[in-house]
């Protein structure tokens, strides 16, 4: 049996034909080229779009033909299109494009990211974007609700965390406590090795330090964080909160206590961290503290933070 395998690439100016054909072709909301012109969207205008860099795409292909592609705007933030063959639905292309373009407008900075979609949830835009971390606002636009993926403004919520977290050690008297934590059943895919795992690991990597996150005495969380030994770069390598103590705020406080952590380490000018394309949920949160892309693999997005010095 021949599988067909699919590869992303950005998209370029000689590939806007497929691409408006594609639009014209999804399941839902197709619209065809006439109609977009009405909007003033052209080949034309989005080449031009393309070239200033103020609008850019990614783009799946499969055997040498383009099945999906997305596209979103820099400077308004906005999530301008997601369009998949209807044949090829259903094999993540739609989450891997998503997650292109989304990484790429938080790298621009953008304040907000945000895009409309068909409000029913008969529809299948309802349910896909609300999975992949999206909420809706209670805007309309022309009918269409308004969700959002990130604002700065998320940043200075206040956390629903009303005592201190504090960083502690994994030490022989708590590692058991803290081998017992664990991400919800949902999670586990995003989160390949255990905490178990990592302290097991760190007894063979000397430049690991198992960090405890605790509220009141009780280990709520598990982070790691290390040095890379050949070129001195600071990791976050591993960061959880246990299931029954998330949706709290935890996440939020155990990140601040780990920047603190970090920002005392006098020769760490960077944080460098991974996560899986798909866990945008993380992403989501690690881009409301300024984490930006900085190169990715189909396993992993490694993000940084410059640290003021």
């Amino acid at each position: 049996m021949h599988i067909l395998t699919s590869s992303i690439r950005r998209t370029r100016p000689a590939d806007l034909p497929a691409l408006f054909e594609i639009r014209a072709r999804t399941r839902e909301n197709a619209l065809d080229i006439e109609y977009l012109a009405t909007l003033g969207i052209t080949p034309a205008s989005s080449a031009a779009a393309m070239l200033n860099g103020q609008v850019q795409g990614w783009l799946c292909e499969m055997a040498g033909q383009i099945v999906g592609f997305a596209s979103g705007d820099r400077d308004s933030g906005e999530m301008l299109v997601l369009a998949v063959l209807p044949e090829y639905e259903g094999r993540g292309i739609g989450k891997r494009l998503l997650t292109e373009v989304v990484s790429w407008l938080v790298s621009c900075g953008c304040p907000r990211i945000w895009l409309t979609a068909n409000r029913s949830p008969s529809g299948r835009a309802y349910g896909f974007y609300r999975h992949c971390g999206w909420r809706p606002t209670g805007e309309l636009v022309d009918g269409d609700e308004v969700l959002e993926y990130f604002t700065v403004s998320s940043a200075a919520l206040p956390d629903k965390v009303t005592s201190p977290l504090e960083l502690v050690d994994v030490n022989r008297d708590n590692w058991q406590q803290c081998a017992a934590l664990s991400v919800t059943a949902a999670q586990q895919a995003l989160f390949p090795c255990s905490v178990l795992g990592w302290i097991a690991e760190s007894r063979f990597e000397p430049s690991f330090r198992l960090h405890g996150l605790s509220v009141d005495a009780q280990l709520i969380g598990f982070a790691v964080t290390g040095v890379d030994p050949e070129d001195g770069e600071h990791w976050l390598l591993a960061f959880v909160i246990d299931a029954p103590h998330q949706g709290q705020g935890f996440g939020r406080a155990g990140m601040q206590a780990l920047l603190a952590y970090f920002s005392a380490q006098r020769a760490c000018r960077r944080i460098l961290l991974g996560h899986r394309p798909e866990n945008l949920s993380a992403a989501r949160l690690y881009a409301s503290f300024g984490f930006v892309p900085l190169r990715e693999t189909p396993q992993e997005i490694i993000c940084s933070l410059q640290l003021p010095r």
